[in-house]
């Protein structure tokens, strides 16, 4: 056969292969749109302040309130038809199909067209990246962004040209500036840049460079927003840096302690796959709701038991434990094969990136799969582009079906039940007592901060927690708020907020 007739089969088969992926992350990705908030809770108060026209300065996450309320302005006027609510995550699915596009251009050089592929697929399919990918949050946009900025790492070291480390510097502030949690990333950026320079004047100009541009956009911003925040009240540099630590000044989520190991373990689970469906095990809510863990997981008992219940959540379990362990081979065995081969310059930053942030994740929150999302990105990552070589042949295969199986166990366990706002265990439980609300009423509940924020985003009251109020107790008697959720209406001029 003509040689040229083979070469222009195999491109054919590279090109549709590349369609055919991307038409099926298209179509995860863009359909089944999320209709509850189960395990993204905080977009409720940010859509609810996005649609109003509030948009929140919120200095964790700057700019992505008010980043997504001119963008909804943009294209409101364009589709009008469109529910506000459903724009708003068509704009992180954007970003996230961003992300995996960047993804992509790293790998390819590195490993070719397959082991790109099955890198996306790797990142797609991961519960985290997918489920944020389609809600109104700003984990999955902040985190495009810093793979943007790879890539224009990657242009810089291929050319040295100090336009690339402008552009870097922009992605990693847009990082940042979206979710403040990038700020590290940043930082560790231009580190990287002084070290990387053919010639060290050369990485000192190009990082101090980066660092200006970067540096002038972060602090310009968050110079602005204070202002508009504080208004007058302003103390300075120093009232600047105290305000911009947001939850930060609180201290730690959780200290750490012997289970804090186990709490990482867990975290970095649920970021790969939905683990509603384990909770179809008898005891193990109670075990999860204990001393041990003391989490609430009613959302996940619900999924479990009423929308898939125990048949298709053991078969979604046994899914979700092949799938764990197929992606924990490949991990190891590109450890291992990382030890003998050349150092790669972007997989070095991985490496140092998913060290650095997993340490950060396990002291802060060790069991928020929101602070591992980013961490599993850069891990899958640095999976496909060893998966070159002799030896990366074999492991295509293994990450083939790590993809198939993460697919389907989050698409049927997460994706496919979270379309349908008949599965939101909260919105369920509130409806009845929403109907006994008016708008703008003041009331106080018995149920937890989730339950809260339901109810006010479905009657328009403002309600609060009795831990969150001095001066005013839960009546004798009360029932838990698992038996029957209650309130009673209060007058605002009658308390003061705590904190407030």
């Amino acid at each position: 056969m003509h040689p040229d007739f083979e070469q222009r089969r195999a491109f054919s088969r590279e090109t549709w292969s590349r369609v055919v992926v991307l038409l099926l992350i298209l179509a995860a990705y863009v359909g089944w749109p999320n209709a509850t908030y189960t395990e993204a809770e905080d977009s409720i108060l940010m859509s609810s302040r996005i649609v109003s026209g509030t948009p929140a300065f919120h200095p964790n996450h700057l700019l992505f309130e008010p980043l997504y309320h001119a963008l909804l302005q943009l294209f409101a006027g364009v589709w009008p038809q469109v529910r506000p609510e459903l724009m708003l995550q068509g704009f992180t699915t954007v970003f996230a199909l961003v992300g995996l596009a960047a993804a992509y251009l790293l790998i390819l050089p590195r490993a070719g067209t397959t082991a790109g592929l099955l890198g996306v697929g790797l990142i797609a399919a991961s519960y985290g990246y997918w489920h944020y990918g389609k809600v109104v949050d700003a984990y999955v946009p902040a985190l495009s962004m810093a793979l943007v900025s790879l890539v224009f790492l990657d242009r810089y070291l291929a050319t040295r040209r100090p336009l690339f480390a402008v552009l870097l510097a922009l992605a990693a502030a847009s990082a940042v500036l979206i979710h403040q949690l990038y700020v590290f990333h940043a930082a560790l950026l231009f580190v990287f840049l002084l070290r990387a320079g053919d010639r060290r004047m050369q990485g000192l100009r190009d990082a101090m460079l980066y660092a200006f541009v970067a540096g002038a956009a972060i602090l310009g911003a968050y110079w602005l927003s204070y202002l508009t925040v504080v208004g007058d009240d302003t103390q300075g540099l120093a009232g600047l840096f105290d305000w911009a630590k947001g939850h930060a000044r609180d201290g730690l989520w959780l200290e750490p302690s012997l289970r804090t190991p186990f709490f990482a373990a867990v975290g970095i689970a649920t970021g790969i796959v939905f683990i509603a469906p384990v909770f179809v095990i008898p005891g193990l809510a109670g075990l999860a709701e204990g001393p041990m863990v003391n989490r609430v997981v009613v959302e996940e008992v619900f999924v479990a038991h009423e929308v898939l219940g125990p048949l298709a959540s053991v078969a979604l379990v046994v899914l979700a434990i092949i799938a764990s362990v197929l992606c924990l081979a490949l991990l190891i065995a590109s450890l291992r094969g990382h030890r003998k081969a050349p150092v790669d310059p972007i997989e070095l930053y991985l490496l140092v990136f998913v060290l650095l942030y997993a340490v950060l994740a396990t002291v802060w929150e060790a069991l928020n799969r929101e602070f591992w999302i980013h961490v599993l990105a850069a891990l899958a990552l640095f999976v496909a582009m060893r998966l070159r070589g002799p030896e990366g042949a074999s492991r295509k295969r293994v990450a083939l079906a790590a993809v198939l199986m993460l697919g389907v166990h989050n698409f049927f366990a997460a994706i496919v039940p979270f379309s349908d706002p008949a599965n939101d265990y909260w919105s369920v439980r509130t409806s009845s007592v929403a109907g006994r609300i008016a708008p703008h009423d003041t009331i106080v509940v018995n149920c937890t901060w989730l339950c809260a924020r339901y109810l006010e985003r479905k009657t328009g009251s403002r309600v609060y927690l009795y831990s969150q109020l001095d001066g005013i107790q839960p009546p004798a008697g009360i029932p838990h708020w698992r038996d029957e959720i209650s309130f009673e209406l209060i007058h605002p001029e009658t308390f003061a907020r705590r904190g407030e």
